[in-house]
């Protein structure tokens, strides 16, 4: 489980500032999704949460 993913809305915001935590949040985001064990979950509420269990 991880908490703030969405970063208040700067990682999935085209036009927000580029910072370091906000491009670490969306490198972390595409490798959670991409990951080939993993099936995972993005919640939008807050700053984003993402749950994440091991493929049987």
């Amino acid at each position: 489980m991880t908490d703030n993913v969405l970063a208040g809305g700067s990682v999935v915001d085209k036009g927000a500032k580029p910072k370091r935590y906000t491009e670490l949040m969306k490198a972390f985001n595409e490798t959670v999704a991409n990951h080939p064990q993993l099936e995972s979950f993005l919640i939008p509420i807050g700053d984003g949460l993402t749950i994440s269990k091991m493929k049987k």
